[in-house]
């Protein structure tokens, strides 16, 4: 199965992207974004001819049929992630994370924790740097930009940890997801899973969004759960049945 996640920036159904998006995310079995108006989901759901679940500005687009869906608040704002229970029975989530704070990111991503028991693949914008994509001197530097640029606090890789540490491995890094030359954008797989290959496409260069899509081919062995999306206690989330229309 092939697998796509992008931080589609607001694109508007009526704005000039949208029209890029239709034919870079269609020949996806799966495609997670972030930043994800309600409106543009439900038109990419109409124009792309796909399963669609959406919470706040999270959105998964699948060719297989959704049977269940859950979804969790994380704060501030609008963050959140939502997951989709695939007819296959894979589970995929998909999450959006704080762009300021990496101490606030640690919390969201122990709130997340025990709502990820029955997730597979966890993909998305983290907003989080992984220390082993760069050498010494390549962490060094971005430490220095950071600490240049008032808004951005220094590099720190916590959090990107804290998901290894729940028993996902990361995909490989292909290159920067975001103008920075960072990647913040990722997959996180469980042992059952294999990357075949992982690429970018580059939605920068081409101004469809600010953030590069990162895709990757998986492979499910053995086949996973069929049971419906799992909610985690005592964290409140909003749970429903999706559509398969």
């Amino acid at each position: 199965m092939e697998f796509a996640s992008v931080n589609v920036h607001c694109a508007y159904p009526e704005n000039d992207e949208y029209p890029m998006l239709v034919p870079l995310l269609t020949p996806f079995d799966v495609v997670l974004m972030q930043e994800c108006p309600a409106e543009t989901a439900m038109q990419l759901k109409k124009d792309t001819k796909r399963h669609l679940a959406h919470y706040r500005d999270c959105s998964i687009l699948s060719k297989e049929p959704i049977v269940s869906k859950d979804t969790i608040a994380l704060g501030p704002v609008d963050k959140c992630a939502v997951k989709a229970k695939l007819d296959s029975g894979l589970c995929v989530a998909c999450v959006h994370l704080d762009h300021q704070s990496e101490d606030t990111r640690a919390k969201q991503v122990q709130k997340l924790e025990p709502w990820l028991k029955d997730v597979d693949i966890l993909g998305g914008d983290f907003n989080a740097l992984h220390k082993g994509d760069y050498s010494e001197g390549r962490w060094m530097q971005i430490d220095w930009v950071r600490r240049e640029r008032s808004w951005l606090e220094p590099a720190r890789s916590e959090v990107m940890e804290m998901v290894k540490g729940l028993g996902y491995t990361l995909s490989k890094y292909v290159g920067p997801t975001t103008p920075y030359h960072t990647r913040v954008d990722y997959f996180a797989l469980r042992p059952n899973l294999t990357i075949d290959k992982t690429w970018l496409v580059p939605t920068i260069e081409q101004e469809v969004t600010d953030h590069n899509m990162v895709c990757a081919s998986i492979r499910v062995t053995p086949a996973p759960s069929a049971q419906p999306c799992q909610s985690a206690q005592p964290h409140a989330v909003h749970t429903e049945p999706s559509s398969r229309s």
